[in-house]
């Protein structure tokens, strides 16, 4: 039996999704699951949870998984770490954001002291588990957002048009970079490229509202968008792309399920090297801007040789896809052995 302490859906937001994704996998996999939802929509709600994983955790002897909030449920996440050594439980811990591995880390220490030497550290790439092993975690293991994308995306056909089609899909936001990605559409159009925009995602604040009123404005029929989306409607949309922007400025940015589903489709991706994402598009003839340089300029260039260089690029996505998808069976199946010791 393993104790499962993480957010579920619903809100959907990337860790809800990767943690009912790992959950239903370990299921399959035969493992004997005690789930406890951390996720509530008010901090009263949220308490309640923790404190139902605490009295678990004291009670029951079985090996703890704790996936790692952010904001302040890390404090909570701290707590629940900290009982799990006093009682003696084998702890993993599994990161979803790479500010908590990498640049906090005073939070980052208090987590490392409270969880002990023996707990085992579940990142996202190589360079996150470098960082945990600098500041002291004896071990750490990566387990790559791959295995948790629908698999239909790799046999994702791409369809034909005449205008390139680039996309984005986030919960719609600034700090997801909605705002960017219609001064992108919009440049491209200036070098007179010949560029379509879909947009996909539910609204998240005023700033989103006000970029999608000025891309309606500026781009007219060339933009069109999808509103939320999930399953079928998702593959669809992957299918219709060629290019996927993702500009994030999300502070916690680590490995966005979104531009795994992007390079999983074939599909060419352009983003801010925010979190683990230089690493995700590492070989995959994508482009990875740096976060303090501008974004439009790389961009407008990157489209403007589209034509003469797309097969390559949607064949190099999906291998690096694949690769990463390899990657994270192997780590898996050593994620099923450290539960069964």
């Amino acid at each position: 039996m393993l104790t499962f302490i993480g957010p579920l859906p619903p809100p959907l937001h990337g860790q809800s999704l990767v943690t009912k994704a790992l959950f239903e996998r370990l299921l399959l996999n035969g493992v004997k699951v005690d789930a406890i939802d951390t996720n509530a929509g008010n901090i009263a709600g949220k308490l309640l949870r923790h404190a139902r994983a605490l009295m678990v955790i004291w009670r029951q002897p079985q090996p703890v998984y704790l996936s790692v909030s952010s904001n302040y449920g890390f404090w909570l996440t701290v707590t629940l770490a900290a009982i799990a050594r006093l009682r003696g439980r084998r702890l993993v811990l599994h990161y979803h954001s790479f500010a908590i591995a990498t640049n906090r880390p005073r939070a980052r220490s208090v987590l490392l002291r409270a969880a002990g030497r023996a707990t085992l550290h579940l990142v996202l790439s190589s360079g996150m588990a470098e960082h945990l092993r600098h500041a002291g975690a004896q071990r750490t293991h990566v387990l790559s957002n791959a295995g948790f994308v629908d698999p239909r995306l790799t046999q994702t056909p791409k369809g034909n048009c005449q205008r390139i089609r680039m996309g984005h899909l986030s919960n719609l936001s600034a700090a997801k970079g909605i705002d960017l990605v219609i001064d992108a559409a919009c440049a491209c159009l200036e070098h007179g490229l010949d560029i379509e925009l879909h947009i996909a995602g539910p609204v998240q604040d005023q700033a989103a509202r006000d970029a999608l009123f000025r891309g309606r404005k500026q781009l007219g029929e060339r933009l069109e968008y999808h509103g939320p989306i999930q399953g079928d409607q998702k593959i669809d949309f992957f299918r219709g792309l060629d290019i996927f922007l993702f500009p994030t400025r999300y502070r916690h940015e680590a490995e966005p399920m979104v531009l795994l589903e992007a390079i999983a489709a074939g599909v060419a991706c352009i983003s801010y090297a925010t979190g683990c994402i230089s690493e995700i598009l590492m070989d995959s003839e994508g482009l990875a801007v740096n976060s303090d340089e501008p974004f439009v300029g790389p961009l407008v260039a990157y489209v403007a040789e589209w034509k003469s260089l797309a097969d390559s690029r949607q064949s190099a996505s999906r291998r690096r896809f694949l690769a990463l998808l390899q990657l994270h069976d192997k780590s898996f199946s050593e994620i099923l052995n450290w539960i069964d010791q």
